[in-house]
This record gives C-alpha cells, sequence and structure tokens, in this order.
C-alpha cells in the first residue's frame, strides 16, 4: 500500500507558535485568534480592555485617585498577558499541521483588533490625563523650598469633587488673566480671612503666623544662587517651608500687601519663595472654579531623592 507524506506547501498554514505567543503579547486573545481560537480570544481582548475603563469609572464616582485598585489591576493585566501567552504556545504546537484558515485568519482582521484596542487606549490616556491625572514638570523656583525647579509633579484632578480647598493645599490652576497658562501655588487663605503682609510676615485674621528659621540660606536660580533665608511657616494646623530672598533683583515691593479680605467662593494663593513669585498679591484673589487639582506627590524630584513622595 502506498502511503504520501505532507509535502512542505501543506504546512504553509500550520499555526506558529512564536507568531502566536508575539500577537498574545501585542494583545492578549489575538493570538488566540490566530489560533483559530475565536470563542477564547474575543472574550480576553474585551476584557483586557474593560480593566482601566472599569478602574476609571469607579475612580470617578469615588471622586478619589483608588491606588491600590490600580495597581491590582494592572497586576492582572500583566497576569492574564503572561498565562494568555502561555497558552496560545501550547495551543499553536497542538493545530493540525493541515490546519485550514477561518474567515478571520487574515491580517487586516489582526489589525482592526489592533487599532481599536490602541485607540481606545488612547482615548483612555487622553481622558485620563484631562479628568483624573496629570504630570507636570515645574519650570521655575517660585515654589521653592517645597518644590524646585525642574521636579515632576502628579496633580490630582478629582482632589475637589468632594473635598473642598484646604489652607496649606499646593494647587494647579488656570491664569485668571491668561486661560492658557497653568499656575502652581499654595492656598493660604479661604472665603472671609483677611490677608495681609507686614515687611515679608504673613498675617492672617489680623494675626501674624507662627515662623520657625531653619538653616537653608540659598537656592540655585538658573547659574547663580539665591540668597535668602526659610523658615516654617504654620497656617492654622498646617506647617509648610516658605524662603526669603535676599537679593537685590527680588520683587520687596511683595513684602507689603494689604489687608485684603477674600470674597466668597475664592482663595488667596502664593508662592512658598514669597519674593519670586507671580500670586494673588498681583492677580488678585483666584475663583474656586478655575482650581483645576490638587498636588499630591513629587514622582521624579530634579535633585536627589531624599524629596520623592508626597508634597509637605
Amino acid at each position: 500500500m502506498e502511503t504520501t507524506s505532507p509535502q512542505n506547501s501543506d504546512f504553509r498554514y500550520r499555526r506558529r507558535p512564536w507568531t502566536a505567543v508575539a500577537l498574545s503579547l501585542l494583545l492578549p486573545g489575538l493570538g488566540h485568534i490566530y489560533c483559530g481560537d475565536i470563542k477564547s480570544g474575543l472574550p480576553v481582548i474585551l476584557i483586557i480592555m474593560m480593566f482601566p475603563l472599569l478602574w476609571m469609572v469607579g475612580t470617578l464616582k469615588e471622586g478619589r485617585i483608588i491606588g491600590p485598585l490600580a495597581f491590582m489591576m494592572w497586576g492582572i493585566v500583566l497576569l492574564a498577558t503572561i498565562l494568555a501567552s502561555i497558552h496560545v504556545w501550547f495551543l499553536a504546537r497542538q493545530t493540525r499541521w493541515d490546519y485550514r484558515l477561518k474567515d478571520y485568519n487574515r491580517w487586516d482582521v489582526y489589525l482592526c483588533l489592533i487599532a481599536i484596542s490602541v485607540g481606545g487606549t488612547l482615548w483612555y490616556a487622553i481622558y485620563f490625563r484631562d479628568k483624573v491625572m496629570e504630570a507636570f514638570r515645574v519650570p521655575s523656583v517660585s515654589m521653592y523650598p517645597s518644590i524646585d525647579r525642574g521636579d515632576r509633579l502628579i496633580a490630582n484632578k478629582l482632589a475637589y469633587q468632594q473635598d473642598p480647598p484646604a489652607i496649606g493645599d499646593i494647587v494647579l490652576f488656570t491664569n485668571p488673566a491668561d486661560r492658557h497658562q497653568s499656575y502652581i501655588k499654595r492656598i493660604v487663605a479661604l472665603p472671609g480671612d483677611i490677608v495681609e503682609l507686614r515687611d515679608g510676615k504673613l498675617w492672617i485674621n489680623k494675626q501674624p503666623l507662627q515662623s520657625q528659621s531653619v538653616p537653608v540660606t540659598g537656592v540655585a536660580k538658573g547659574d547663580r544662587t539665591m540668597k535668602g533665608q526659610t523658615f516654617l511657616e504654620t497656617n492654622r494646623g498646617k506647617t509648610y517651608p516658605i524662603f526669603l530672598s535676599d537679593m537685590p533683583d527680588a520683587d520687596h515691593a511683595a513684602k507689603n500687601f494689604g489687608p485684603v479680605q477674600i470674597p466668597e467662593h475664592h482663595c488667596f494663593v502664593m508662592g512658598d519663595n514669597r519674593f519670586d513669585s507671580r500670586d494673588s498679591r498681583h492677580f488678585g484673589t483666584l475663583p474656586l472654579v478655575c482650581l483645576r487639582g490638587k498636588f499630591a506627590a513629587i514622582y521624579w524630584p530634579a535633585q536627589g531623592w531624599s524629596r520623592f513622595g508626597p508634597l509637605r
């Protein structure tokens, strides 16, 4: 009896394990579709795409960034990607040498699924940046010593959905005079407060704020060092550092201001570098509707990792 063996051309459609793994790493579930298992592949793709959406919906509903849930979500996605890649390796090896292509075993179908996934990811990233969290690089020293030039920060844009602005918050806001500019300053007074500066000393409600000198005497600004004194200022239970410059080109006119009473639905913001900051002393009290978020942490310090972490 004559037997025939498969020719090389008969193997041309057999599923290749490494191709399946590569597709699965690119988009979990796509490797299954490549191997002809669309009933497993499509649900995996949908589940992977739903995880970020579910976290975002939960975050918006809670009005705060749900960090542990985010780590758990990405951990599940990573685990699912690894398991799916291992599974399609064996699935591809088990396919027959004379595998017959399905209607969906086409590169245009694969590219379409990838495009849908990438488009969804881009939409999610843009929406996330606009509504939830955004990273910033600080270009000036107006918030020194809390924040230095070049520091990279995370702004939580959900901070004021449930909780009102508070004294000491470092906030992201839109410049009322120029809607295209974003500023970072600290809230020092809220509606009803009376703000005054006397020779560089901040007074709130006709009382001087307590301050304690700390041994930091200069800050780099470009190719030179600004001379001055650092203090820890306490404002109604909130303590934060401030810097008072002694340089001739400092804004010494800003040493005296007010008194001004903060109107309803407004706040008063100042830079921690008191004589090198454009703030409410220049553009007036800030409408609360201009607040876009609260800065929570430095994720990439410009100089040394000792300042990495939550802001004071």
